[in-house]
């Protein structure tokens, strides 16, 4: 691992290095665990401190944070089958009960 300080932001880049190319490797990426519920809601935290500090976009934040509510969604539906727990249907209302 080399320690690169970008010049414009004055940041760390690191990288990996080949010794034997010279060429930059792939950041290897950490491995997220999803397994549950509690899992996808760290990570949803961990998504949106990312956004706050400005250091995910929002844009991409916003399009991670969907795909896993819909994880999170899919874990839901799994254990509710698992569990025989039949989904209810919400019962109609009008806007006029409202007003």
């Amino acid at each position: 691992m080399t320690n690169i300080i970008d010049n414009f932001t004055g940041t760390d880049v690191s990288r990996t290095i080949d010794n034997a190319s010279g060429n930059i490797l792939p950041t290897p990426t950490k491995k997220i665990d999803l397994a549950s519920i509690n899992d996808v809601r760290l990570e949803m935290a961990s998504v949106y401190r990312g956004m706050k500090s400005g250091s995910i976009e929002t844009s991409e934040g916003t399009k991670m944070a969907y795909v896993l509510s819909q994880v999170a969604k899919l874990i839901t539906e799994k254990q509710n089958t698992q569990a025989n727990v039949p989904t209810k249907e919400l019962p109609s209302v009008s806007i006029d009960e409202f007003i």
